[in-house]
């Protein structure tokens, strides 16, 4: 266990900037020694913290890669680094730089309600922010393509209470956050589907190529080859998407026959 006050270093706001988008991902365990670091100052202070952004999401099966911390709590914990303009401090801890929101602002209540509902993870020494608050948090973020992203990835997760959901949204940001809420969800569902479609060409395209039918080898080995491409966004049109499959499963496109020049 850490300290039970957290190690902090103030730094110039464009140097945690550049140390945010620039420097090398922690590792696991440099991330862990972190949350060790800050449930420590929590704990000294008597106060709750919870974990949210890309660590939490994690937990709740994305596969973000966590380039920092960010977590909600009662009060900055005694770090000292740069205020964040919501409420909160951004702050070097063990190397790793830590965002800890305490929202001072119309959405206070927002953030003390993820903070009472956070539960215990397996492999995390602090409480996780519930994907039904974290989803609400990251429609008010609102950083477009990104957070909508997180939101079509919680709304998939098992045991995602959707009901529960829209009455946070209601409750916290107002009925015109529970319409784009909907609108969302219908978008993940249909993107789920059209991507169960393009599993199902690359396997076919995949046993073809081999002269069988396919397997559920097949099934597997495309949804690995579209995890390795799914930053590419897949084009419509089914021969479009046979084009994309090939690229997807490392086959050189057809060539095409050269054009004559009109004489």
């Amino acid at each position: 266990m850490s300290s039970s006050r957290a190690k902090s270093t103030e730094v110039p706001r464009e140097r945690l900037k550049r140390r945010a988008r620039f420097r090398r991902l922690p590792s696991t365990d440099e991330l862990l020694a972190a949350v060790e670091t800050v449930l420590g100052a929590a704990r000294a202070a008597g106060e709750d913290v919870a974990i949210s952004g890309s660590l939490a999401m994690q937990v709740w099966g994305s596969r973000h890669l966590s380039a920092d911390l960010d977590f909600v709590a009662e009060s900055t914990l005694g770090l000292s680094g740069e205020p964040l303009r919501v409420g909160g401090v951004r702050a070097l801890v063990d190397q790793v730089v830590v965002r800890v929101f305490v929202r001072d602002d119309a959405y206070q209540g927002l953030y003390e309600d993820a903070l009472s509902h956070a539960v215990l993870a397996v492999g995390l020494p602090a409480p996780v922010v519930e994907p039904e608050y974290l989803a609400t948090m990251k429609m008010l973020s609102g950083r477009g393509t990104y957070d909508e992203l997180d939101v079509h990835h919680l709304v998939l997760t098992p045991d995602f209470d959707s009901p529960r959901t829209e009455a946070i949204l209601r409750e916290h940001l107002g009925p015109y956050a529970v319409r784009v809420y909907r609108w969302l969800v219908a978008e993940a569902v249909f993107q789920h589907e059209r991507r169960e479609e393009l599993v199902t060409t690359i396997a076919e395209f995949r046993a073809e190529r081999a002269g069988r039918d396919a397997t559920p080898e097949d099934d597997a080995w495309a949804r690995s080859a579209l995890r390795l491409e799914e930053s590419e966004k897949p084009p419509r049109g089914a021969a479009a998407s046979k084009q994309w499959a090939l690229r997807a499963l490392g086959f050189e496109e057809s060539p095409k026959a050269p054009r004559e020049k009109p004489r």
